[in-house]
């Protein structure tokens, strides 16, 4: 159940400061995606485009009142996806009134971006993107993927064509759609690990590995992991589904338009980097593995990457910038079962 009323109270209160500081002008740049008529919207369809000409429409064409329509229906969008995912997320883990809490506070941090506060460079805009909110989507119907398969329960065609319209939704702008799709395809390979984990466990004497169960299909302790398995590919392959006719609004375009994305990709790199148009060449130094596992979890919001050779030469903050995230994920683990201090925890995080 998703409560809007707080939802609506943050928004309108994020809406009034933009609004406030910018007196109704608009935001240029990367912020303001330059329709000017609704003729506009029609010729590179994609979700933000139409929501851009619907608020086009709904603002008779004045385009200063249609920029903050647009905002606000992007930020309704994307507080609403916010909300559902951490719902999902901690479902069954707190009472309901926690979990409203906890999904408040999300959307709350999410439009406030904390980062935003210190960095000028980054708009508190940024993240309010039809993009942001399909994978929101994305990440809290694969938490109920995972559940549903563990606990034999049943996942519902409604969330079927929500997950997938969460992955439709979130690769809309190409070439960036790959990465979103990569991220989204490491997704479910780690749902399926997570599945089939119960069925290796291991308990250890000394450094000697001892296996407790044999790897079998039909169990005894364990249920049939056959059935897991190929009831997790079964109801992924619908979702895959859903998502591939959802992607066609602009998988087709970029098929029909592939030459001309190829060209302006190796003339940017020509031009940055002082390449030749040789193909091997068009990786930079900082084209490693250990700086593509680094920014991945970047790549679905989009944010401007850190690269600089200071990261290169110097492995102890090279380490760090992976370190953050394992101490966010591990330290909650130090207060399991400790309920008040875990809510806090949650909270903060």
């Amino acid at each position: 159940m998703i409560d809007l009323l707080p939802i609506f109270g943050i928004l309108f209160f994020w809406l009034f400061l933009i609004l406030f500081y910018t007196g109704g002008g608009l935001l240029v740049g990367g912020d303001y995606p330059g329709f000017y008529d609704i003729s506009n919207t029609l010729q590179n369809v994609s979700p933000d485009s139409l929501i851009y000409g619907l608020s086009l429409f709904l603002s008779l064409n004045n385009i200063y009142m249609a920029f903050y329509l647009h905002l606000f229906i992007e930020g309704l969008l994307v507080s609403v996806s916010v909300y559902y995912s951490v719902n999902i997320l901690f479902k069954g883990k707190f009472d309901e009134k926690n979990i409203r809490l906890i999904s408040t506070i999300a959307v709350l941090f999410y439009l406030f971006n904390p980062s935003t506060i210190v960095d000028t460079f980054k708009s508190v805009t940024q993240n309010v993107s039809v993009v942001h909110a399909g994978l929101m989507l994305f990440i809290g119907e694969l938490v109920s993927l995972i559940r549903n398969i563990k606990t034999k329960t049943e996942f519902s065609y409604k969330e079927i064509l929500i997950f997938g319209t969460g992955i439709a939704l979130s690769s809309s702008t190409p070439p960036n759609s790959f990465r979103i799709l990569t991220i989204e395809f490491l997704g479910f390979a780690i749902g399926l690990i997570y599945i089939l984990l119960p069925y290796f466990q291991k308990t250890f004497n000394g450094s000697n590995p001892i296996i407790k169960e044999k790897f079998h299909w039909q169990g005894g302790k364990f249920p049939d992991l056959r059935e897991d398995i190929l009831q997790y590919f079964k109801i992924s392959s619908k979702i895959i589904g859903v998502a591939l006719i959802g992607m066609l609004y602009w998988v087709l375009p970029f098929i029909a338009q592939f030459n001309s994305y190829y060209s302006t990709f190796v003339l940017a790199s020509v031009e940055r980097y002082n390449f030749s148009n040789s193909w091997s060449q068009l990786f930079p130094d900082y084209a490693k593995i250990t700086e593509v596992a680094r920014l991945i979890s970047r790549w679905g919001f989009q944010s401007y990457a850190p690269y600089n050779y200071l990261y290169f030469d110097n492995p102890i903050l090279l380490f760090s910038s992976f370190a953050w995230v394992f101490v966010a994920l591990i330290v909650p683990l130090l207060f399991y079962g400790k309920k008040e201090k875990n809510l806090i925890l949650v909270l903060v995080l």
